[in-house]
Order: C-alpha cells, then structure tokens, then sequence
C-alpha cells in the first residue's frame, strides 16, 4: 500500500515540477531571452534533477 502511495506522489512531483519549468520557459520567452538563453538558465536551475534530454525536449516543445 505505502508502495503504491509513494509511487502515486512521485508522478505527482514530476508532473508538477515539469508543469513549473513550463512556465519559466515561457515566462523567459515573454523577457525576450534567445532559445539558447533560455535552455542555458533551464539547465542551469533543473539540470541537477531532470535529465539534460527531457530538459532539452521540454524547451524545444514550449519556447
């Protein structure tokens, strides 16, 4: 049971935390940032936790 509920809250987590650097892509877009800009700071504030290929899909889909 605790298995499960673990599970359940860490797609949760992803999901939301995926949903977060959505909005900063877009919200660095809307400053004018170039799409390099924008992977370089992503990268710099998530590259510790999401993988570089999901970081790099993540802005190639939202800038």
């Amino acid at each position: 049971m605790m298995d499960k509920l673990s599970f359940e809250l860490n797609k949760v987590t992803e999901k939301t935390r995926k949903e977060d650097i959505i909005i900063g892509i877009k919200m660095l877009h809307d400053l004018k940032l170039s799409y390099d800009d924008v992977l370089d700071k992503v990268l710099q504030y998530f590259g510790k936790d999401i993988p570089k290929d999901e970081i790099k899909k993540l802005v190639k889909e939202n800038y």
